[in-house]
């Protein structure tokens, strides 16, 4: 994963998944030079697509990433 493009959302009162799971990847991830971009919205449940789908630079940043070898 420390090649992939990674952005990671997640609301804080999801009651399906809990947002320690994100939250615990991303540390993990830092802790190996990964800095994946990282979106916890406050008040969501478990649709944090609905507020993904509607960051501005979503689309923008999906077709700038490569993958490296």
């Amino acid at each position: 994963m420390k090649s992939t493009p990674l952005w990671i959302f997640h609301g804080d009162s999801d009651d399906i998944n809990s947002v320690a799971y994100s939250r615990d990847i991303v540390k993990s991830l830092n802790e190996q030079g990964v800095n994946p971009r990282y979106n916890e919205y406050k008040g969501v449940k478990h649709d944090s697509w609905t507020k993904a789908y509607q960051e501005p630079d979503l689309l923008s940043w999906i077709f700038k990433q490569k993958l490296e070898p």
